[in-house]
């Protein structure tokens, strides 16, 4: 047996994302060769357990021996944190899922996400829209216990930071349609349906809930911290699936809003419905539109952040509380070890994995997102305040308790 490292000079080969060597395809989800994409099947169909062989979990997968990186637990560690994930079919049972919305992650589902949604209804100029049954069933998701979900894949316990990114690339694959499929609407109508928003918060449940950390929290500590995330995450969400699925032009203004649906900022326009004037309507919600495209979506294309750094915009939207009322001084502390602990894990990312020698420049690029994303949540809110004080509109799900 010999130690090596794997050179790769074919330009056609994409780079595995797990052992560095040469792929030429996607492997269950993601940039993989296919000897760790065997190995990954191998390990979570027979619920293998690995140890790290230095005991650090941080060993160079890149050093192999007979092709082979030498640990296996931390081979697989990458292979969780790459967002490597197993369907149902590809472990040897009958999938009964039918469509990429109800595709559930490889952890144990433990979130419902059958939910059978009110119904929306205009008269004058108020959208009415009963939120109750929603936000009882997110609270009730909240408070289950999911303490059996937090070890990933083979046994390999995941930080905050790593398991956000794992959840969040199971997210994406089910949210990501084909662009052949995405229809640019000419048209968004103020009595639009609520089913999609419906699945979706339910959906970000099981990501909150898949960290221990927020699990270990009060009950009354979850639902603040959820009603704080979800607006933000869904900007930073939407606007990295348009970077994806559209590319990096900025002179694209195509903007993903639903799963196969997609609106263009010069052309697609607001439509009223009831006595609601359209006019008015554009003038209170277009600058929030185009602040969406000014100073989200292009400066992301600009970046062209990878998934880790989304996780970590998401983790930090999730635990950064300083402005919440209510939060508790255990839910403050929690919240300050979870960010410095990413904080760290990113420095190490941007070091030892994008080999960057500077990379002050790109986290202040990442931060001033995180700043975006939660500007645009509040400037979402003031324009619906601004539409019901002027009697321009009024949506009654952002007067319900999910918004803050």
């Amino acid at each position: 047996m010999h130690s090596m490292t794997v050179d790769y000079d074919n330009a056609d080969c994409e780079i595995c994302l797990v052992c560095g060597g040469p792929t030429r395809g996607l492997h269950f989800q993601v940039n993989a060769c296919r000897a760790c994409a065997a190995f990954y099947r191998r390990s979570v169909k027979s619920k293998l357990v690995y140890r790290c062989q230095r005991g650090t979990g941080r060993c160079d997968l890149k050093t192999k021996i007979n092709g082979k990186p030498l640990c296996r637990y931390c081979r697989m560690k990458k292979c969780a944190e790459i967002g490597m994930r197993l369907d149902a079919t590809d472990i040897g049972h009958e999938s009964t899922t039918s469509s990429p919305l109800d595709k559930a992650p490889y952890s144990v589902p433990h979130i419902e996400h059958q939910f059978s949604g009110s119904v929306v209804r205009v008269e004058g100029k108020r959208v009415i829209y009963d939120a109750n049954p929603l936000i009882h069933t997110i609270k009730e998701n909240l408070k289950k216990d999911t303490t059996n979900s937090f070890y990933g894949i083979a046994g390999v316990k995941l930080s905050p930071l790593q398991r956000m990114a794992y959840e969040i690339a199971t997210f994406i694959s089910h949210y990501t349609p084909n662009i052949a499929d995405v229809e640019v609407i000419s048209e968004i109508v103020s009595n639009g349906s609520m089913r999609f928003q419906e699945e979706y918060l339910l959906k970000l449940v099981h990501i909150c809930t898949s960290c221990e950390h927020f699990v270990k929290l009060e009950h009354s500590q979850k639902f603040l911290m959820f009603r704080h995330f979800w607006g933000a995450f869904q900007n930073i969400e939407r606007a990295y699936q348009t970077m994806m699925l559209f590319g990096h032009e900025v002179t694209d203004t195509r903007f993903l809003i639903e799963y196969n649906k997609a609106m263009d900022i010069g052309r697609t326009k607001l439509l009223a419905y009831g006595d609601v004037d359209n006019e008015e309507l554009k003038r209170v919600f277009e600058p929030v539109k185009e602040r969406m495209f000014c100073y989200l979506l292009n400066p992301m294309k600009a970046l062209r952040p990878t998934l880790f750094e989304i996780s970590y915009i998401a983790l930090n939207c999730l635990w950064c509380c300083v402005d919440l009322t209510d939060i508790t001084s255990d839910t403050y502390q929690t919240s300050e070890e979870v960010l410095q602990r990413s904080a760290n894990e990113l420095h190490n990312y941007y070091t030892y994995d994008m080999k960057l020698p500077n990379y002050a420049a790109r986290h202040a690029a990442l931060i001033r997102l995180i700043s975006t994303t939660e500007a645009l949540r509040r400037s979402r809110k003031d324009a619906f305040i601004l539409a019901k004080f002027f009697n321009v509109i009024q949506f009654d799900f952002f007067e319900c308790e999910l918004e803050e």
